[in-house]
């Protein structure tokens, strides 16, 4: 009978926890997608953070006591309308490191990424964005970045009923709570980030809608990158790629173009079309991948006969030559984690010229950009490369579109 009744609970709680599995699979997956903010949806209180009487006004040595009082915001909890720090407002010691957490990681909430990937590869959830950040989570378990040097930064993630929830300790009581649900109909994401510490929590909520398949994420800020160079994060993309045109096939300089190593913002409407008439001959050029891109499955050859195939469908002749206008493709990938890839892809229609400055009078060869796109892909190594290809196609087929509409 004991028997009996140990196999009868035995198989309830397998029961539970294979239904808890699924649940929380369906969940992830419905999380997984690239997703572009939309603020007119989200709430965010005018000042955002942890009380600012606990953060002192430097940075303070070891053994020193950080200031108190200082620049409160006077947030009220219902507690008589006193400030929510005011609990705790005692003498708090801080270390360089917890300040200078606490400073990235408010950054992050205050100035977030317009767009945000994320993975899910069965073991790992992965969100990186277009700010260079990528980050790895295996629900369950603790995981440890690297902010800056000598900076680190401890999480948790556990997903809780339809939510997908990320804990980050940033001082000795202090978290950023990140929650991340989505719905069906409509399409969409959101994010409830909780600044957690005694006395009061400011809360944000954020809103992501699917990206569109001809939006571009914005490339990270040098100084957003530089600020967590050592967590697994891609770095920024690396610089373009100088292919001088052969001698005595230099064109003409054009007016307003920019100086060296600024390549000029594509130009919009009419002028656009401008420079596009009369196109019919490119040659393509890929830059060289990492280790990571070639572990995940991706090679120069098969991008590069990607992309020729794309542009010979869409009416224009590819020379293997190298010709003065040239579709480069760079492609910048990471793991962050064990069975991850993500990256980064930058597709442009390149050419040189020489340019004259104000401040010399010798021109300069400088490299102008007459369309750019790109994206941010991540998943599984078996399907990512896959993705990375549909994403580059995508964008030449908007190229050769737009080459034909300036051509009629």
């Amino acid at each position: 009978m004991r028997t009996r009744v140990c196999a009868v609970g035995l198989m309830v709680m397998w029961g539970a926890l294979g239904t808890a599995g699924r649940a929380d699979a369906q969940v992830a997956q419905a999380l997984v997608g690239t997703w572009t903010l939309n603020p007119e949806l989200g709430q965010t209180p005018r000042e955002v953070g942890f009380g600012a009487d606990l953060i002192p006004e430097e940075p303070a040595m070891p053994g020193r006591r950080g200031t108190s009082g200082a620049g409160n915001r006077g947030r009220s909890d219902g507690n008589g309308g006193r400030p929510q720090g005011a609990r705790n407002a005692g003498p708090r010691r801080e270390s360089r490191e917890d300040a200078e957490r606490l400073r990235l990681m408010t950054a992050e909430v205050r100035e977030p990424a317009r767009h945000l990937t994320i993975a899910d590869s069965g073991t790992a959830i992965t969100l990186s964005d277009d700010q260079g950040r990528a980050r790895a989570f295996r629900p369950g378990r603790e995981e440890t970045f690297t902010l800056a040097p000598d900076v680190v930064l401890v999480a948790r993630s556990v997903f809780e009923g339809d939510r997908f929830v990320v804990t980050y300790d940033i001082q000795e009581g202090r978290q950023l709570r990140y929650a991340f649900s989505a719905t069906a109909a409509p399409r969409r994401l959101s994010v409830d980030i909780q600044f957690l510490e005694h006395g009061g929590r400011d809360v944000v909520h954020r809103v992501f809608e699917p990206t569109r398949p001809n939006e571009a994420p914005v490339a990270a800020p040098q100084a957003a990158v530089a600020a967590a160079p050592r967590d697994g994060l891609a770095p920024p993309p690396p610089p373009l790629l100088r292919r001088p045109p052969e001698p005595g096939r230099t064109p003409a300089a054009p007016a307003g173009t920019a100086p060296p190593d600024v390549p000029a913002a594509p130009v919009v409407g009419s002028q656009r079309a401008l420079s596009l008439r009369g196109l019919t001959k490119v040659s393509v050029a890929v830059d060289s991948l990492t280790a990571d891109a070639t572990a995940c499955g991706l090679t120069q050859a098969g991008l590069e006969e990607a992309v020729r195939a794309r542009l010979t469908n869409g009416g224009l002749t590819v020379s293997r030559l190298e010709q003065d206008i040239y579709v480069l493709v760079r492609v910048l990938t990471s793991r962050p984690s064990q069975g991850v890839c993500v990256s980064r892809y930058d597709v442009s229609l390149d050419t040189h010229t020489m340019a004259a400055f104000s401040h010399q009078r010798t021109p300069a060869l400088v490299e102008v950009s007459l369309l750019r796109d790109g994206g941010l892909t991540g998943g599984a190594p078996a399907a990512h490369a896959a993705g990375v290809l549909e994403g580059v196609g995508r964008d030449v087929d908007a190229f050769t579109r737009e080459i034909r509409d300036a051509n009629r």
